[in-house]
């Protein structure tokens, strides 16, 4: 499901399984997305990122990986591996 911010930020967890099923898009805001509260399926993952000014970041569990397709201008995209147990 795309996730879209004009002017704001974003904060939520995963709704589907899939990251190929997620996208996000930030023209001026930031996004946080949280992938350890639902399952996902295990292994490489991919999702399409574009953020102009603004940061991404994904918290994911440790057993999956990602591979981002998209770019950033003015901000960078931080990806956050945790063990199961760890919260913050």
């Amino acid at each position: 499901m795309p996730t879209f911010t004009l002017f704001g930020d974003i904060k939520r967890f995963a709704r589907s399984a899939r990251l190929e099923e997620e996208s996000v898009t930030t023209v001026f805001g930031d996004v946080k997305l949280d992938f350890t509260r639902r399952p996902l399926d295990p292994g490489e993952q991919q999702m399409r990122i574009f953020s102009i000014f603004g940061d991404v970041r994904l918290r994911m569990p440790e057993a999956v990986g990602i591979e981002i397709d998209g770019f950033t201008l003015f901000g960078e995209v931080e990806v956050e591996n945790l063990r199961t147990g760890d919260d913050e």
